[in-house]
């Protein structure tokens, strides 16, 4: 699995709460399970930064380890509120293998959009 963050994100009402989605990528034979854990922060152009955080519940491999999207709720941490607009995302899968844990991480520049 190499999971991603799409780089379209939707608000999901007019109090800037959303969900952050991305797919899986395919599934290796040796990984059974992930959670990937994200922190969310956009500019507020001078009114400061808006932060957010979420985590998905727990996500498991398919029987032909195919990929599919995970999604999770943005916890509003500081800041204003999130709205239409760039921000970018910092996220880490922690995944279960059969030979131990591993993790991988990434960062991508997304663009939040009205729903």
């Amino acid at each position: 699995m190499i999971p991603r963050v799409y780089d379209n994100q939707h608000l999901h009402d007019g109090n800037g709460g959303f969900v952050v989605n991305g797919p899986t990528g395919p599934w290796n034979p040796d990984e059974m399970a992930a959670v990937v854990t994200f922190v969310i922060k956009q500019d507020g152009n001078g009114a400061g930064v808006a932060v957010g955080i979420g985590e998905t519940t727990l996500l498991r491999r398919k029987p032909n380890g195919a990929d599919f999207d995970w999604s999770a709720t943005v916890t509003h941490i500081s800041g204003p509120a999130f709205k239409a607009g760039d921000a970018d995302v910092q996220a880490w899968a922690s995944v279960a293998k059969t030979g131990g844990p591993g993790e991988y991480d990434w960062y991508v520049d997304v663009t939040i959009v009205n729903p």
